[in-house]
Parts: structure tokens; sequence; C-alpha cells
């Protein structure tokens, strides 16, 4: 008989799983090229998380090589997204030698390859292995959260590299939803002046962005009408990355106003820390933590940051 435990977890797995491509390679590839039917870019991820050893992070690197190779072959119009710590950043063993292993088949295949940072110390192991690579970066670029661009030091030195960048606004979306929860929870009169302003000052630090295109990774399209606004970028160079399940309605919407749309698509067993990362929000992302906390450290999830 299946444990109280079990059966909220399985009950939160169907709130999820709409998001989700299948436990396999093939699964995400076929979701690919049905997107790219109908003429959108596509970026997949593996869920595979922390692995505890050199054989775990071993399997990882190997998957993601397999991947790009069946991505190229299938000619899928996709990207592929990889977080350092899939690769045994944290393990004493971790050699940066494995993203250069992963970018010379990129290259190879032609597949764009994202770094996706979304703590310091991944952003630092990313910015050592680009600063260490002999590549030109036409294959590789890095992913990190929009207030590196404020702290400046490390967005700046990605760009001089002149690595594509992609800016997530998961952690901003989610500070913007905790300011306004916390304004309602005190009587209704309190107002956050911050919170109004934030759009506007993210709009003037996004003219320092490249001109020629700019990748926002969002759970919220309006986040980015938003921006394009306060930014004043043409419409056409901005590319928009929504989650795997996303709204059709809405994704039609973006096409219309010519914003290049593209899915990220995640597959593989290991759903529970992207679930808990990017899938779940207020009380429902409350008893998801409380209810998973004993499988997966919630404190080393990635937080996309999602």
């Amino acid at each position: 008989m299946p444990s109280e435990k079990g059966i909220l977890k399985g009950l939160i797995f169907k709130l999820v799983k709409k998001h989700l491509a299948g436990a396999t390679a093939d699964s995400a590839i076929r979701a690919a090229l049905k997107l790219n039917e109908s003429k959108l870019h596509t970026t997949i991820t593996f869920l595979n998380e922390h692995p505890k050893n050199t054989m775990q992070a071993r399997y990882n690197i190997n998957a993601y090589l397999q991947l790009m190779r069946q991505v190229s072959r299938l000619h899928a119009n996709s990207d592929i997204s990889i977080r350092p710590s899939q690769l045994g950043y944290g393990l004493q063993e971790f050699s940066l030698d494995s993203i250069g292993e992963l970018l010379k088949v990129a290259e190879q295949e032609k597949i764009m390859m994202w770094l996706e940072c979304s703590n310091s110390g991944e952003l630092k192991n990313a910015l050592y292995a680009a600063e260490s690579c002999k590549s030109k970066f036409k294959f590789l670029g890095v992913e990190l959260p929009i207030s590196e661009i404020a702290n400046g030091k490390v967005y700046d030195k990605f760009r001089k590299l002149g690595m594509q960048i992609k800016l997530s606004t998961y952690p901003f979306e989610n500070g913007s939803r905790e300011n306004v929860q916390s304004v309602q929870a005190s009587k209704g009169k309190q107002k956050d002046r911050k919170l109004k302003d934030e759009f506007a000052q993210l709009g003037e630090l996004l003219k320092t962005a490249p001109s020629n295109e700019l990748h926002i990774s969002s759970s919220d399209d309006k986040v980015v009408y938003k921006i394009r606004k306060g930014s004043k970028l043409n419409k056409t160079h901005l590319v928009l990355e929504v989650l795997f399940g996303y709204s059709q309605k809405r994704i039609r919407k973006l096409v219309k106003d010519n914003i290049n749309v593209s899915i990220y698509i995640p597959y593989g067993r290991d759903w529970v820390p992207y679930a808990i990362s990017r899938l779940t929000e207020g009380h429902i992302r409350d008893i998801a933590v409380a209810i998973l906390d004993g499988e997966k450290k919630v404190g080393k999830v990635r937080g996309k940051n999602g």
C-alpha cells in the first residue's frame, strides 16, 4: 500500500508533468521536432542533478554527448542546456575538462551549448572554463541570473570574452512575488516602491546588452514585454525562452508580435529538484518542499533559476 508521502508526490507529479517531455532523450527530441514543425526553436536539458561521485558525473557527461549527437542526426532545431553541477561541480575530483569535451562535440555537430548557472560557484567555474577555452564561443553561451547585470563584474567578463549570454528572470520574478505577498500581508495599505521601480531599473540596465540579440529565460511573457518596453530593444532581437507546456495561446501572441520564442524541454526521471525550483509557486511550492525535502536537499537545488 503506497505511503501518504508517495500519494502526495504522485499528485504533485500530475500538476507538473505537462512541463516534462518524458524520461528519455528520445522523448525530448520527439517533442522538439514537433515544436520545430511550428517553427519554434527549442532547448533540451537532462534532469539528473548533483552526482555523488565521478562515475555518476561521467554518466551525465556521456548522456549529454549522446544527446547532442542524436539532436544533430535527427536535424532537430535545438540547443542544449547543461548545469556545471551535473558535471561534478562540488566534487573533489571535479574537472573543467568535461566542459571542453562537451564543447568539442557541440562545435562538431554545430549545436549551441548553454552553461546554466544559478550560483556564484557555478558562475566562477563557467568563467574559468571559458577563459581557458580556445573557442571563439560560436557554440557556447552562459545563462546567468539577471541580477548579475547589476553586480557587473561577472557579466562584464563574459561579455568581454564574446560569449552569448542568456539572462534568467526567475530569481527576479520570485523576488517580485515575495514582495507582493509581503505587501498583501501587511493590511493592504503599505506600498512597496522598490517593486514599482524594478522594471524601470531593469530596463536601464539592459541598455548595455548586446545590440544584436538578447536571450531571456522567463516563466512569464509579461515580464519580457516590460523588459522590451523599458530597454527599447528591437523586438526582433529578443529571444524568449519559456517552459515546455507553456500556454499555446500566449506563444501564438508572442510569435504574432515578432518575438522569437524558444521552448525549454526537460527530460529525465530526476524531476523533483526541477519541480521545486521552477514549477511550483506559493502554497503548492511549500507543500512540495515539505513532501519532497526528505528525498532531495532542497538547499542544493538551482534556483532558475529556475
